[in-house]
């Protein structure tokens, strides 16, 4: 049980990861003198929200679905 808790959880970081960074990256605009200090605000801001999305939505349906197909 331990082990499938560690499975979603890695997952979750790493599709939030990714996600926010692909974001992060697509919404740095060419006209801002410090880029990176930009990539990190978005990127920060792009894990908040992505992140509530995959663990409310993404593991609840996930676990909802591993658990019925256990039936």
């Amino acid at each position: 049980m331990s082990n499938y808790f560690a499975k979603k959880a890695t997952a979750t970081f790493v599709t939030v990861s990714l996600s926010s960074c692909l974001f992060g990256a697509f919404s740095i605009e060419d006209t801002v003198y410090e880029k990176g200090a930009a990539f990190i605000g978005w990127f920060f801001l792009f894990t908040l929200y992505i992140g509530a999305i995959v663990i409310v939505y993404g593991n609840l349906v996930s676990i909802a679905v591993d658990f019925l197909q256990s039936r």
